[in-house]
């Protein structure tokens, strides 16, 4: 059975030192080697820049047990820019069969980056070809915004497989938080439809998000200045015929000299908060909104006053009227509004009854609704009736020639605002106004929307 001979006896027990000995200690040394040389630490840069499509630095791979990757002094940065992105002093990776897990400690997010790694995110949704299943888990994420500092928060992130495509669902709240609400978002990558499409949906839970790093997604966000916040909840598709989708909630610190003054040119100051009731967008443009707006104090230009007044027939007190002001102080601007494809209709807040001179306009004082009011009484009062949405063009464009109508910041609006239907053209006939008790009651009802828009 063994060999007899000296020799032969000498080359097998080489032989079986060569396989049994020494083959896996060289390989062990050189596996070694490998993961500890600085050419393994450059591939495994090099892999994530390709697969993240981001600018990828480290200090450090390590394999302290079998099916984990610990990455130690990792940075993504924009490969234009070379700003940075996301800082994780260190990232572990696990496999835990069909699936990874990476979580790590601490992570920093610098906030004006987030756009581009949202970006990449959906790049990856539309991969088609990955489909493999990961969770992140960091414990402490500091969100770092130039205008608004720093905040820290618990980020949990599952990517798997729904019945339409790749899903994506990304909890977080506060560090230290113990709210019954988490905010949450999710993507949808649906490939039944052609072409496959994204949904984004967002709910805030208990902590309102800063506008600014919404406006990293979109840059619609920015109009309401860095200190605005939103609380609520929406969610929108981008398809090849625009974007859709469906948004509730409130805005509040929202900056009237960033949303009109740097976009139109009229001189408007204070802070205003937006409840939005319900807004749909279809096709890239509005469809409808319910929104009641609360703002001052603050400051309005007399110019703008005057293009309301005539333009979305709100009727000018008097003394306001007479006024030499350019400047004129306001303390309250409230107001519900509904948009639509019929119009605009716009209902004062505050109740004029003893302020107002009876006959003001032709109407009685009662069933008057002010929409904006100085200490010392009312400068604005509702229109009578719904009016055309190109009113609120007119009003903006007013002291431009007609070009201001079809081209800048006027003529963005309007490829935004709904379409007219053709009934909602012309004013409704004198006598036809709506009822006063409007603006006691819930939009949606009574203030012109129809069962069809409650139903969309």
């Amino acid at each position: 059975m063994f060999p007899r001979t000296f020799y032969a006896r000498q080359t097998a027990c080489r032989a079986v030192f060569i396989i049994a000995c020494l083959a896996p200690t060289t390989a062990l040394v050189v596996y070694g080697a490998w993961h500890v040389a600085p050419i393994h630490r450059a591939a495994i840069r090099d892999a994530l820049a390709n697969a993240l499509a981001v600018r990828v630095t480290l200090d450090k791979v390590e394999y302290p047990r079998p099916g984990v990757t610990r990455i130690l002094g990792l940075e993504l940065a924009d490969p234009e820019s070379n700003q940075p992105l996301l800082r994780l002093p260190m990232l572990e990776i696990r496999d835990l069969g069909g699936r990874r897990a990476l979580t790590a400690a601490k992570a920093t997010l610098e906030t004006e980056g987030a756009g581009r790694l949202y970006e990449e995110l959906q790049r990856r949704l539309a991969t088609t070809g990955d489909d493999v299943a990961w969770q992140v888990k960091i414990d402490e994420l500091t969100l770092r915004d130039q205008r608004r500092g720093q905040s820290r928060i618990e980020l949990t992130a599952h990517r798997g497989m729904g019945p339409s495509g790749p899903v994506v669902d990304l909890t977080f709240r506060k560090v230290g938080d113990v709210g019954p609400q988490a905010s949450k978002i999710k993507l949808l990558r649906n490939r039944q439809v052609t072409p496959a499409a994204t949904t984004f949906m967002l709910h805030t839970g208990d902590t309102p998000l800063s506008c600014s790093l919404l406006g990293q997604f979109a840059p619609e966000w920015d109009a309401v200045g860095s200190d605005a916040t939103f609380a609520g909840r929406f969610w929108t598709i981008d398809a090849d015929d625009g974007r859709r989708g469906e948004l509730t909630g409130e805005l509040n610190n929202v900056d009237l000299n960033q949303l009109i003054t740097r976009t139109h040119g009229y001189p408007v100051t204070g802070t205003s908060r937006l409840r939005i009731h319900r807004a749909l967008m279809h096709h890239g443009r509005l469809e409808l909104a319910e929104v009641t707006i609360d703002a001052g104090p603050g400051t309005v230009s007399q110019h703008l006053l005057r293009s309301a007044s005539k333009e979305l027939q709100m009727p000018l007190i008097e003394g306001s009227r007479s006024r030499s002001d350019a400047i004129v102080a306001y303390q309250r601007l409230t107001a519900q509004v509904v948009i639509d494809g019929r119009g605009i209709l716009i209902r004062g807040q505050q109740d004029a009854r003893s302020d107002l001179p009876p006959g003001t306009d032709g109407r009685p004082s009662h069933s008057v609704g002010v929409v904006l009011s100085e200490r010392s009484g009312p400068i604005l009062v509702e229109p009578h009736n719904r009016l055309p949405v190109t009113a609120v063009l007119r009003t903006l464009a007013s002291g431009s020639d007609i070009g201001a109508l079809v081209q800048g910041p006027v003529g963005a609006l309007a490829e935004w605002l709904p379409r007219p239907r053709p009934s909602s053209l012309h004013d409704r006939l004198p006598g036809q106004s709506l009822n006063r008790d409007v603006r006691h009651q819930p939009l949606g009802t009574t203030v012109g929307v129809s069962p069809d828009d409650r139903r969309r």
